[in-house]
Formats: C-alpha cells, structure tokens, sequence
C-alpha cells in the first residue's frame, strides 16, 4: 500500500498533468495560457518543496552538502552555507544535551531559538545559508554570560560553539 507521502505527490502531479490537458485544449490565443503556465510551475514548485519536506533529516543533510560541491566546483563563494551547515550540525548535536536542563529559563530560551534556526534552514531547500533567525531573537536567548548557566562544561561548549556560529552568521 502506498504511503500518504506517495499520495501527496501523486495529487499533486495529477494536478498538474489537468492543467496540462487543458492547456493544450486552449486556443494559442487565449488569455488563459499564462495562467496555466503559471499554475503548472507552482504546482512543480510544490510538489519540489513536498519532496524536500519528505526527506529525512539526514537526507537533507546529505543533499545540502551535495549542493555545496556542486556550488563551489562552479567557483562560487559558500562560506556561509558552510557556516550553516556547522550551525546545523552543532544544534541537533547539543539540543539533547540542552534539553535535558530546560528548567532553567535561559535555557529554554535557547532551545526555542535553535529550534527555529533549524526550521529556517530546513525550509529553505537550496536556499539554505542566505535566511536565519533575527539579530534581536538571537540576542534575547544568547545575550547571557554563558558561564554564569548551571550546566555541565561539555554542554557549556556546546552552546559556546552554536553562540559563535550564530555570531559569524548574523552579524549586524
């Protein structure tokens, strides 16, 4: 039996091949056509952003780095995606780590930032790197004296790590 994710992307593609039907049945003069046209490509459009969506986290993963290579063999500058791939990397490493001391406000705090960052960059597909949290949202979790926070040193690095990334990436 198929899975729902299979029945998404079937409807979807359905769609798309109706409004190609009727596309083709149009008069070439028609006014109609681009709007046609138009909703086939966000038909395409979404069925590429379902497809991302369905993908595991390590698949996403896989493919962001696969798109890096393709990025940097055409000589192009991705010093931030590398940035956020790292950023990606150090949030879901530490996030059990912080997780377990989510009593405590601060950390709380950060928890709930990192996990927008990590929405942000996972719907952003290929876009990843050039989107992230606000300034003002990182300041309000991370604009603490990190060591001040009752939590063991191994998790203190780990925030200090993800701390630094976020600085290298939205600098104001």
């Amino acid at each position: 039996m198929r899975d729902q994710k299979e029945y998404i992307i079937g409807y979807v593609d359905y769609l798309a091949s109706q409004f190609q039907s009727q596309l083709e049945q149009l008069d070439t003069r028609s006014e109609d056509i681009q709007k046609y046209i138009h909703w086939i490509s966000l038909l395409d459009n979404l069925k590429t952003k379902f497809q991302w969506q369905f993908l595991s986290l390590e698949e996403k993963q896989l493919q962001r780095v696969a798109w890096l290579r393709s990025l940097q063999k055409r000589g192009l500058d991705i010093e931030k995606q590398l940035l956020t791939l790292e950023l990606y990397d150090g949030i879901m490493t530490a996030l059990p780590y912080m997780k377990s001391y989510k009593t405590l406000t601060q950390v709380d705090r950060m928890i709930n930032i990192c996990e927008k960052e990590l929405l942000i960059i996972d719907y952003s597909g290929r876009g990843f790197g050039t989107s992230h949290i606000s300034i003002e949202d990182y300041r309000s979790a991370f604009n603490v004296n990190l060591e001040s926070l009752a939590v063991p040193a191994y998790i203190l690095r780990k925030m200090k790590n993800i701390s630094a990334l976020f600085q290298a990436l939205i600098k104001d």
